[in-house]
């Protein structure tokens, strides 16, 4: 029996029961196996296209667990092409070579003339990133510490057809990117295995992408994931305390090439990383997925020395793929924006690149900026007055509308901006929740549209007509000193989907309501 068959025969098996009969498969490697089995499960959503080869390899379970998803690599994918290609016309790779900026187009096919783009990953842990750069990319170092999972990196990339990827295991200190890079570079000096073959060509890039003509090899864009746990395991926030240390690495890194994209938690401060990283620091992209706030992505530009920008993208876009015949019959599920395809190809033109988040702002625009508050007029509509008449159709009755923004956003911290640009008035001034018509409904893509069904105060009358008349119903708190869950057990609610009960402070009534809301599919 293959491997590939044992995994395929196994699936979905219980491995503890599993592992009591190794013995009856002495040519398997046993370990490996339940591994990837795991692993496999966990990846069947979160990385589909890996999943469909069931031959792949799989030694960590921590590295499955941290691995980007399939959208998130594709954005950052996107993103890397916009910075280093975006002008398409292959003057030197180097976004802005020809006097256009990163993510314009200029016009020409990035799959024509000489251009020729490089990319180093060099924390590359299950090669999930490296892979989606492949497809944007002329040539990918992917670099891994860790010797067992550069071997299975190396392995898979060739099972997934990645024959533009070179796998390197170095260790990633200050004064050795400069070996890894030529290393990986330099004819003379293989990797693993086929390093030297795949990435003859690259032996010089641009000059124009190093700090100095006397530098060795360059590349176009670094990208870094340092992890995020201690060698005890325990989980770790500050930069200097990832491995590896970023903050002692920048300076060594944009030496090698203009462009450095990092890759953070979502829960790191982004005031406190980008004064730390300095003034290179260009874009901060928050990147979302499934509801949640999945990553933050750092653009350092060694030539940039201005205001930095927030891009959010609350939603990436999940691919569905039509035929396997060309890139034109691929296209992405709705929400346009922010929308990646799974299937760019090498070359890819700026033509075909999705854009990034479709919310950006610089923090100095959200200190001007002027948010709209509600006033108490504003909270009136006729399906949320006592008098109304009983059976009415609440939907045809009122045109207020309640904006919960995306998890991505309110990392952002564009508290006033959202009033602003999405014509909505706040709640309060600490209370980031926004009504207006039903003109909200075109900014679905960025949060959670409801339709406000009845308002009632949050008083002991209040509880009981909302239980009374709601037994089902999400509960969400805000500004309030009581909690989602202690508001929850009092209403005594089961879940439902349909109905979301916010109960929240509004500062001009100096009053706490209960919105009865349904959500908005």
């Amino acid at each position: 029996m293959t491997f590939e068959e044992f995994i395929l025969k196994f699936e979905g098996e219980d491995t503890l029961r599993l592992v009591l009969s190794r013995s009856r498969y002495p040519e398997i490697d046993f370990d490996l196996a339940v591994n990837t089995i795991e692993c496999r499960a966990r990846l069947k959503n979160k990385v589909s296209e890996w999943y469909k080869v069931p031959s792949l390899e799989y030694p960590s379970k921590l590295s499955v667990e941290q691995c980007s998803s399939s959208a998130t690599a594709h954005y950052k994918a996107a993103l890397v092409r916009n910075i280093i290609g975006g002008c398409g016309c292959g003057a030197s790779g180097v976004a802005g070579s020809c006097g256009v900026g990163a993510g314009d187009d200029c016009g020409a096919d990035a799959g024509s003339g000489d251009g020729i783009c490089y990319i180093a990953d060099l924390t590359g842990g299950l090669g999930v990133d490296s892979w989606a750069f492949s497809k944007v990319a002329s040539k990918v170092l992917y670099n891994e510490m860790n010797p067992v999972l550069a071997h299975s990196a190396e392995e898979n990339f060739k099972k997934l057809g990645c024959d533009n990827i070179v796998v390197s295991c170095r260790e990633v200190v200050p004064g050795g990117v400069e070996t890894i890079i030529a290393n990986a570079l330099a004819p003379s000096k293989p990797s693993i295995a086929t390093s030297a073959a795949i990435m003859a060509s690259g032996a010089e890039t641009s000059a124009a992408n190093c700090a100095s003509d006397s530098m060795g090899p360059c590349v176009d864009l670094i990208y870094m994931d340092p992890a995020r746990r201690s060698n005890a395991g325990g989980k770790v926030f500050l930069l200097e305390d990832c491995q590896p240390n970023v903050l002692a690495l920048v300076d060594e890194v944009l030496a090698f090439s203009r462009h450095f994209l990092i890759k953070l938690s979502p829960m790191a401060d982004i005031a406190m990383v980008a004064e730390r990283l300095g003034p290179r620091v260009r874009e901060i992209h928050i990147v979302g997925d499934g509801g949640e706030c999945k990553e933050l992505l750092v653009w350092m530009d060694r030539q940039w020395s201005g205001e930095y920008k927030i891009v959010v993208c609350s939603q990436v876009a999940v691919p569905v793929r039509k035929s396997v015949a060309t890139f034109a019959d691929h296209e992405t599920a709705a929400l346009p924006h922010c929308s990646v395809s799974s299937d760019l190809p090498h070359h890819a033109s700026s033509a075909t690149l999705p854009p990034m988040g479709d919310f950006s702002f610089t923090y100095a625009e959200e200190r001007l900026a002027q948010p709209a508050f509600v006033l108490g007029d504003d909270l009136k509509c006729d399906a949320c007055r006592a008098d109304v008449a009983e059976g009415a159709d609440a939907s045809e009755a009122t045109s207020l509308y309640l904006f919960e923004p995306s998890k991505a956003l309110l990392k952002s911290g564009a508290f006033n901006l959202i009033s602003q640009r999405f014509a909505l008035k706040k709640l309060g001034r600490s209370t980031h929740l926004y009504i207006g018509d039903a003109r909200v409904l075109a900014h679905a893509n960025h949060g959670k549209c409801f339709h406000v069904e009845a308002i009632l105060p949050l008083n002991k009358a209040g509880l009981r007509e909302c239980a009374a008349k709601y037994p089902e119903a999400e509960v969400t708190a805000r500004n309030l000193p009581i909690t989602s869950d202690e508001l929850r057990k009092r209403l005594k609610v089961r879940p439902s989907d349909s109905i979301h009960i916010f109960a929240c402070r509004i500062d001009s009534l100096r009053d706490n309501l209960l919105l009865i809301c349904r959500k908005v599919k």
